[in-house]
């Protein structure tokens, strides 16, 4: 056998042997990387739905702390205008400490009474959100989560609702809070892949491809479009398809041709919901020579030294890029961990994991610093993690686990933590379950811890407010009630004294300008009376301790009463009176007393302010939705549009309290406004400078009885 022959044959194996070697490491490199990648793939939406569910968790609990507040019975009880400003406060703190974009609390109808957008255009004050299954389900006593368009603000929300059951269960509500996906969307934001968040029928709703969203993962059913459609839960357009369809080895081909690895995540706390992840195969895809391989054998027979070099080159090649793909992958994991470490800090949320056989605890940075520990509790880990627990709560924390061991439940359990490294006190929230292995035997507790510190803080802070704001309120009732006992007592001897002197009961007087000065007496003494009678009114209006007697009214009579009232004092004025109130006028469901006393508040206004033979109207009649407008129209001196709102707030005048020209504290127009929206009506001022103003009171048309 000659050397040729000999090389030839070297040739020959040399290349079958670099040829089926390099090509059998490079199909098993290339099919470990695959593999790696579909792990990664499935444990990335995993723990990204993870993530979403603790963000639905932590909402949710907040969304019942707040549903737990008696303010929120008490405004649903009594939706009078002291209570909804309580009730406002209240939800414009929650809803800022929670940075969510609405908090609204709804009455047993679905009618929004009270909102933190009650100021905005798109305010919910008054709406109706009865069609919701958020509020369905929250009126039926279960809290729910609801992910949807907004019906209002056109804008995606995560809608976190929770049942309010007013004082005595008279009347029940629901208080929802409305999270931005804003947290979605900056998590589904920092994968490689496309990450989107989609119900049981495949809608999208969230997903870092924005051409995604409301799109449908398959194929709907016309059945199932149309209740999609109906729901408005993703707007009014039914659901296309992305055009998704399933490929071999369970990947899925996208309507661009790309093939993706696909992963899933199950959300907890919404039934059929997951967060699914798809990874492009592209980006693992080892681009190289042996696909071709034995292509190459064939045609490079001739020249074997040639083909077996650029063989080894390209199988070397091959290697590098499939080397530099999975450094890129395992660098793009480094990265995703990184976010999650991020993640966990931002939040304040710590993960840990304690093995049962050898007492080792692992915990995340996170949890570490809310510890106050820089190392890992390895040795001992119980003892040591026990001692950190503040002596008043390790009794409680050590029963409450053995309990859940020995039931095999999660427990939940907050406790206080005294740091070693400052000796400073802080609240952890822990979350927790237990592993058992086939046999039943415990293997390890893993969960999650949260410092609280700062909500214990705002909690407290505002139950030490609230109870402050009652004293104060409380107070404020029995000083008035003082106060009302020690004018009035004294003021009514002296307008009865003047009285009699007055009249000269036990004889003349004297001189006529002692019955003058018992005149004067008598009416600053009724004055006096009158402003300590509007101001005990005004309290117990912001108090909510006023009482109504409503029954069916005459507006033609009280206004006939009220014109009797003022007749001589409009004589004084020189001003003259008139009235236009049809008989027919249907009668109205409203306190007598009170509509007296707001039509003759703002017909001695209208007097007071009209000049020497000007003239002041009282008509009355219906507007075009039934409901009965009562208006008083004067010449007067009139009101800058400016200055409108200002003497409508109590103590509040136009004129300067040195050179104004008439009597009064200004607490007229403000007390008829208060009593006007006790009745769910309004007080409408329009008024010229130098020409007069018109009073308009408006009653909601379901006070008007027809005759």
């Amino acid at each position: 056998m000659n050397v040729r022959t000999i090389l030839l044959a070297l040739s020959v194996l040399t290349l079958l042997s670099v040829g089926i070697g390099g090509g059998g490491f490079y199909l098993h490199f290339r099919g470990m990387a695959v593999d790696e990648a579909r792990q990664d793939t499935v444990r990335t939406a995993v723990v990204m739905a993870d993530k979403v569910s603790l963000y639905l968790d932590r909402q949710q609990r907040a969304s019942l702390a707040l549903a737990g507040s008696p303010l929120l019975a008490e405004a649903l009880a009594h939706p009078d205008g002291g209570s909804l400003a309580v009730v406002n406060t209240l939800i414009d703190r929650h809803c800022g400490a929670l940075a969510a974009s609405v908090c609204y609390l709804m009455d047993g109808t679905g009618t929004t009474i009270a909102s933190s957008n009650r100021d905005t255009p798109t305010s919910f004050v008054g709406k109706n959100y009865a069609f919701r299954p958020y509020f369905q389900e929250a009126l039926a006593g279960r809290p729910a989560i609801y992910l949807a368009l907004g019906v209002t603000s056109k804008k995606r929300g995560i809608y976190f609702s929770s049942p309010v059951t007013a004082q005595q269960g008279t009347k029940r509500g629901v208080i929802v809070v409305k999270a931005s996906t804003d947290d979605l969307d900056d998590l589904f934001a920092n994968v490689p892949g496309i990450a989107m968040l989609s119900d049981a029928n495949g809608v999208v709703f969230a997903s870092n491809r924005d051409d995604w969203v409301f799109h449908s993962l398959r194929p709907l059913e016309e059945v199932e479009a149309e209740a999609i459609s109906k729901s408005l839960q993703f707007g009014t357009e039914t659901p296309s398809w992305l055009g998704l369809s399933e490929a071999v080895d369970g990947r899925v081909s996208g309507p661009d041709g790309a093939v993706y690895l696909i992963g899933a995540g199950r959300l907890d706390l919404l039934a059929g919901w997951r967060v699914m992840y798809l990874f492009d195969t592209d980006l693992i895809r080892i681009l190289g020579f042996a696909d071709q391989s034995g292509y190459m054998i064939l045609s490079g027979f001739g020249i074997l030294f040639l083909v077996t070099c650029f063989g080894v080159v390209v199988l070397f090649r091959t290697g590098a890029r499939d080397l530099r793909r999975r450094m890129e992958a395992a660098q793009a994991i480094r990265e995703s961990e990184q976010h999650l470490r991020n993640a966990q800090r931002i939040a304040q949320l710590g993960i840990w994991t304690w093995h049962a056989e050898t007492d080792v605890l692992e915990c995340s940075d996170e949890f570490r610093r809310a510890l106050g520990s820089e190392e890992e509790m390895i040795d001992n880990a119980t003892e040591n993690f026990i001692k950190l627990i503040h002596p008043d709560d390790r009794e409680r924390v050590v029963e409450a686990i053995e309990k859940t061991i020995h039931e095999r439940a999660p427990y939940d359990i907050e406790y206080r933590v005294v740091r070693p490294a400052d000796g400073r006190t802080v609240w952890i929230h822990t979350l927790a379950e237990h592993l058992y292995d086939d046999q039943g035997n415990l293997v390890a507790i893993s969960g999650i811890a949260r410092d609280i510190t700062e909500r214990k803080r705002t909690v407290k802070a505002l139950h030490e407010a609230k109870e402050q704001a009652e004293l104060a309120s409380r107070s404020k009732s029995e000083f008035l009630a003082g106060m009302s006992h020690e004018l009035r007592t004294p003021l009514n001897s002296i307008i009865g004294f003047a009285e009699m002197m007055e009249g000269e009961f036990f004889g003349p007087l004297g001189d006529d300008k002692y019955r003058e000065y018992a005149t004067d007496i008598k009416e600053g003494g009724g004055h006096l009376l009158r402003i300590i009678g509007e101001i005990l009114d005004i309290s117990k209006i912001e108090a909510g301790e006023i009482d109504f007697t409503e029954v069916e009214i005459d507006v033609a009579d009280v206004v006939a009463a009220c014109e009797r009232l003022l007749k001589e004092r409009a004589a004084r004025a020189d001003v003259a009176v008139s009235t236009d109130t049809p008989q027919d006028l249907p009668k109205l469901f409203a306190d007598e007393t009170r509509v007296k006393q707001i039509l003759l508040n703002l017909l001695a206004n209208a007097i007071k302010f009209t000049p020497p033979r000007g003239s002041v109207t009282v008509s009355a009649g219906c507007d075009g939705d039934g409901g009965i407008v009562v208006r008083v129209i004067d010449t007067g001196c009139g009101i800058a549009a400016e200055d409108i709102p200002r003497v409508l707030e109590p103590f509040e005048q136009v004129e300067d309290i040195m050179i104004r020209s008439h009597e009064g504290v200004g607490l007229g127009l403000p007390l008829s406004k208060r009593l006007i929206e006790l009745h769910g009506g309004t007080l409408d001022i329009d008024s010229v400078p130098g020409k007069g103003t018109t009073m308009s009171v408006r009653f909601p048309a379901e006070r008007t009885i027809a005759r």
